[in-house]
């Protein structure tokens, strides 16, 4: 029988949120807790709800989703790995659906699959049926806690979260798409499957947020940055500039601001340097959608 662990990230006074996630102990199913707290609060004990046989906790002083993310990732050690936030509810059937699909796939190292909101209504717009994710835009709306795969394949390769990029950095999203690239280019197979899983709000932190924000465009083009090097990542921010001629009209941003706060983006991470810290608010664990830019 297949073993999947649910690496659950969370952070401060959220920890008290986690226990209302957990299901019913089932030998097949546990859960990595990643709990972000300051460096003089990591000897504090979690809640007594937490405390069971299933459920692993494990403290880290880092801060940023995509640090949290990693975090997990060095301590996983079922089979199956599924990345999930606190705020989450798990769907009863979930666990053995998600274990029964990847014994009848076994040529599949990363699954992704569906999110409901609480009023029955898809996340977000999905394929309708099963298919393979071979492309950069085919995984580009993919939200964290849609992602299961298989842990050893996954590390074996040492794929990690880019701690540049989520929540709780001043590049507020993309850190589960560019792993989900990463995946790709070490030549690992993602599948898409009509499977809902989990049930979440549809709005979320980043999904509130303007694609005109600077923050955004640096984000954007900081992805361009990492997925096309230079010049490719300059020429994709010029041709956004032509593509998002209705969202700069709306907000009112001309065409060289907009392209400025793109290729200072893009600047900064070819650099190795991410933008200067304190630019975002602390890590709230929602899932994100990319936040896409038009030309991104």
């Amino acid at each position: 029988m297949m073993k999947l662990e649910c690496l659950i990230s969370t952070c401060g006074s959220r920890l008290a949120d986690v226990p209302a996630l957990l299901l019913a102990p089932d030998p097949s199913m546990g859960y990595l807790v990643s709990h972000q707290v300051r460096s003089d609060q990591r000897d504090e004990l979690p809640p007594a709800q937490l405390l069971r046989e299933d459920v692993r906790y494990a403290a880290t002083s880092t801060t940023g989703i995509a640090a949290n993310r990693n975090h997990c990732l060095d301590r996983a050690c079922a089979e199956l790995s599924w990345l999930l936030d606190d705020d989450v509810r798990l769907l009863p059937e979930a666990p053995a659906l998600i274990c029964r699909f990847f014994e009848q796939h076994p040529e599949t190292d990363v699954a992704c699959f569906r999110i409901e909101t609480p009023q029955g209504e898809p996340y977000r717009a999905y394929p309708v049926s099963a298919c393979r994710l071979a492309t950069i835009e085919d995984v580009r709306q993919v939200s964290s806690i849609e992602i299961v795969f298989r842990t050893q394949r996954v590390i074996g390769r040492g794929i990690r979260f880019d701690e540049r990029f989520g929540l709780g950095r001043p590049w507020p999203c993309s850190e589960e798409f560019l792993f989900l690239v990463a995946c790709l280019r070490a030549g690992l197979r993602i599948d898409y499957y009509p499977l809902t899983t989990v049930v979440h709000p549809k709005e979320s932190t980043t999904r509130r947020r303007s694609q005109a924000e600077p923050a955004m465009l640096e984000k954007s083009g900081a992805v361009n940055a990492v997925l096309y090097g230079c010049p490719g990542a300059y020429l994709r921010n010029l041709l956004s500039v032509f593509k998002a001629g209705d969202l700069r009209r709306e907000v009112q941003l001309s065409a060289w601001e907009f392209l400025r706060c793109k290729n200072r983006g893009t600047r900064q991470a070819l650099r190795g340097t991410p933008p200067a810290p304190g630019a975002e608010p602390a890590f709230e664990s929602h899932p994100t959608s990319d936040g896409t830019v038009a030309g991104e």
